[in-house]
């Protein structure tokens, strides 16, 4: 079974109900029948009246989710264009349902708790954020590494990252940069710290523990955190409030064991705080430069299509410059930050394709509802099946793993803002199936 479903009775009556993803050697990777399968046990349970929370995590030692099960999506996308059907529709149902699921964790009226360990990728990371209560461990890193395949940040995670201090959201979705609980916690992106050896302990003191709402399992949470043997004096993200200001201070403390999973993370992300701004600096544009977008829009099929999103108006002429960021970043060196420049060449090796969408995409999911942030993440996933980047970047780094992809356009400067714009509509007469979220 690639999910595991349990019932825990408690001394109350109630029961804690706890979801396993059971795929270890795919890193837990979200399949459709997955996807389907926790989508519609979260919905019978949200009519159970003695539920009282949800527990999830992920088997094997490696990653709670490194994400969708991306060869299944491209072997799909391949198929439809080999019958000379469409790729877009191809995919509908999978993105469709697991933008859906996650819109259901987000809006769930019992505590989802996530035990993130190791990897937490894409749409795990979509799980990740949507739990109302997120623990991470020593071996936790979150990221979006979309760019690196010719994807984009979806899930619903640009929600999150548009909310992010300036600059530090589209750094993360530009780069793939992987942050730890430390900078999780800082930025706001998780709740608590625990060790991974404590799993079990934390699941047995919540079937054992009486609350009744989502309030009360933080109480819960932050007395096992006091009690536990990390003894952490992490300053907490406060409960499902998706940023804090980034100078947060917090209290460094010396190893209690020379344990190595107990020393203190380093938080890179505050450390290159600065760097990151003046990099990712907003930029205006001119009318002249947005005279393409005043005009009727076409879809990426070349078709003329109604828009699916926000027009372009004077009044919201700022936006990235992607062009510009790209110069920036070929130009940012900092001696001895091997991870800075790991970083860089991550963006300079992605897609600019993606690099240009993801700016759009940050700069409009910042005034949108979480509901409208998902409606754009379908119509954008559409596009990408259609388009010729993602198909070539799993190709390239997934499948034959050595290859290096032939992204078209190959430079930033060959990319257009009509063409960017296109991947935000959709045909003509199709009706968003995620309006009724």
């Amino acid at each position: 079974m690639k999910v595991i479903f349990k019932e825990h009775a408690k001394p109350d009556g109630s029961f804690l109900a706890e979801i396993k993803l059971h795929r270890p050697a795919a890193l837990n990777a979200l399949d459709l029948e997955m996807i389907l399968q926790i989508k519609n046990k979260l919905n019978q349970w949200k009519k159970t009246p003695n539920l009282s929370a949800v527990f999830l995590h992920g088997e094997g030692d490696k990653a709670f989710c490194a994400g969708g099960d991306i060869k299944d999506i491209y072997s799909a996308i391949l198929l439809a264009r080999k019958n000379n059907k469409d790729p877009g529709e191809a995919v509908q149902t999978f993105f469709e349902n697991e933008y859906r699921l996650n819109y259901l964790m987000h809006t769930y009226p019992f505590p989802i708790i996530t035990w993130g360990h190791g990897f937490i990728m894409g749409g795990g990371l979509g799980l990740f954020l949507a739990s109302s209560h997120k623990i991470m461990t020593e071996d936790s890193s979150l990221s979006m590494p979309e760019i690196n395949i010719g994807f984009f940040p979806d899930v619903g995670v640009s929600h999150t990252l548009s909310r992010l201090p300036e600059g530090i959201g589209l750094y993360l979705a530009l780069t793939g940069c992987r942050i730890n609980y430390q900078e999780a916690q800082n930025l706001g992106m998780a709740n608590f710290y625990f060790k991974n050896t404590e799993k079990e302990k934390v699941l047995q003191n919540l079937i054992s523990s009486f609350f009744t709402n989502k309030e009360e399992m933080t109480l819960i949470l932050k007395k096992l955190q006091k009690t536990n043997t990390y003894r952490t004096n992490i300053k907490m993200a406060p409960l499902q409030k998706p940023s804090v200001p980034l100078g947060t201070s917090v209290p460094k403390r010396r190893p209690e064991s020379s344990n190595q999973a107990d020393i203190l993370a380093e938080n890179w992300i505050e450390k290159q705080k600065d760097n990151i701004t003046s990099l990712l600096k907003s930029n205006k544009l001119n009318l002249e430069s947005l005279s393409p977008f005043l005009r009727e829009p076409t879809s990426i099929n070349s078709k003329k299509i109604r828009p699916t999103d926000t027009q372009v108006r004077p009044e919201t002429l700022h936006c990235f410059s992607i062009k510009n960021i790209h110069k920036k970043f070929y130009d940012s060196l900092i001696e001895k930050d091997k991870k800075w420049e790991k970083n860089r060449k991550a963006f300079l090796q992605g897609s600019p394709t993606s690099a240009g969408i993801i700016c759009e995409q940050l700069k409009r999911a910042r005034n949108k509802t979480l509901k409208e942030v998902f409606q754009t993440d379908l119509v954008l996933a559409l596009n990408f099946a259609r388009g010729s980047e993602f198909s070539e970047g799993v190709r390239a780094l997934l499948l034959e793993k050595n290859s290096t992809p032939v992204w078209k356009p190959n430079s930033v400067e060959l990319l257009t803002e009509e063409k960017i714009q296109q991947y935000f509509c959709y045909d003509p007469g199709w009706i968003n199936p995620l309006q009724e979220l």
